[in-house]
């Protein structure tokens, strides 16, 4: 694709720098078109994550207790561990949804912003077949309809994970150890937020990093 350029460069001071997030989140809210972005996939997560606590809690819970009462032979300490277990299970799906709707509303937002900014995408040459315009102006209908974009992202993570493992195995090496390192930091970092402000500042630092290296 062709360079692209904006009206001004990011900052490159370390007190802009710092404050470049603060910017991003006056943007954000300055820019109404901008929120249904991210309100559509955090409503469809958040009743992904509804359905998994009722479902998990009232078909696992039980089960779990029983396979915990013959391996401990403790009642209460059987029910906290298939307590913490059907926990464990909420936070992966939860988990997973994030990281399926995660890749497809990240290009959604770049996209709207590029466009509020005037920025104009294109392939170098500028020999853009009619196809490939065909192709791109159906996507974006589609994108502009919520509904749509659950099964855009799903057809996309699908397509991600057979491109990767049934088509191009070369690559597939790094993109799987990528994924697998950013969610074992991401995990192992998780704790850090139940330190205030500072491990929250500390969590968004370490997986910020490793989220600006995928870009």
């Amino acid at each position: 694709y062709a360079p692209v350029s904006f009206s001004f460069d990011p900052p490159k001071r370390p007190v802009a720098v710092a404050t470049y997030p603060l910017k991003a989140i006056v943007y954000f809210f300055a820019h109404p078109s901008l929120w249904k972005i991210i309100i559509c996939p955090f409503l469809i997560t958040a009743i992904i994550a509804i359905t998994a606590f009722v479902l998990i809690f009232s078909l696992a819970l039980y089960p779990q207790y029983l396979l915990m009462e013959d391996l401990t032979d403790i009642t209460w300490l059987s029910w906290i561990v298939a307590v913490l277990l059907c926990l464990v299970e909420i936070f992966f799906v939860v988990l997973c949804t994030f990281l399926v709707f995660f890749d497809g509303t990240r290009k959604r937002i770049y996209k709207k912003v590029f466009e509020i900014e005037g920025v104009v995408v294109r392939p170098i040459g500028d020999d853009t077949s009619f196809a490939t315009l065909d192709e791109e102006t159906i996507m974006s209908s589609l994108n502009e309809n919520c509904a749509c974009w659950m099964f855009i992202d799903i057809a996309e993570a699908i397509k991600g994970c057979l491109l990767c493992c049934c088509i191009d195995r070369k690559d597939c090496g790094w993109y799987l150890l990528m994924k697998v390192i950013s969610l074992l930091i991401f995990l192992i970092s998780l704790p850090l937020n139940l330190i205030p402000v500072v491990g929250t500042v500390l969590f968004c630092a370490i997986n910020g990093t490793l989220m600006a290296w995928r870009l």
